[in-house]
């Protein structure tokens, strides 16, 4: 689903100013040059929450333990809002949101959730990292699955957290 810019920033708005718990990051590409090799002058930006403090958005079963969530708009360039769980190490957090933003906006990965990991994967050059990374987004990818049973997505996800546990 697309929303407009006006949407996004309200939303951005509504969760920083109006809600507790929240904390907006914004990773320059030098920034994620520490993280990852070839990164070419992007800005990441993400808000990452407690899920205590996200809860209510969410039916009942959702225990919020991990997620992560964005929004966009594509008529002048990608408008993206990631929100990502503060469970995960601040570290991986921002590996996280770079995956999910290759999948939504970089055209060589072709909306696969399988294909942007591989990407991320492929550019964490400390070993200990990408372990981390691997092992939370795996979680992240079966709780997807689990939670939602019926998401056309869901081979995508499988494929990707086997390949993900089989760096581990």
């Amino acid at each position: 689903m697309n929303y407009t810019a006006e949407q996004i920033e309200n939303h951005r708005k509504w969760l920083l100013l109006e809600r507790k718990g929240y904390t907006e990051i914004h990773k320059t590409s030098e920034d994620l040059e520490t993280l990852l090799s070839d990164i070419n002058g992007q800005t990441l930006s993400y808000i990452s929450v407690s899920p205590e403090d996200h809860k209510d958005l969410y039916p009942p079963n959702y225990t919020c333990e991990l997620f992560v969530q964005w929004f966009r708009e594509e008529e002048d360039g990608p408008k993206y809002l990631f929100v990502i769980s503060d469970q995960f190490d601040s570290e991986v957090q921002t590996l996280m949101a770079y995956t999910e933003y290759n999948e939504m906006f970089d055209k060589t990965t072709k909306e696969s959730a399988y294909l942007s990991a591989k990407k991320t994967v492929d550019k964490i050059i400390d070993r200990e990292l990408r372990n981390k990374f691997a092992s939370s987004y795996s979680k992240l990818l079966r709780y997807e699955i689990e939670l939602f049973d019926d998401d056309k997505r869901n081979d995508d996800f499988q494929k990707t957290a086997d390949f993900l546990e089989s760096l581990l």
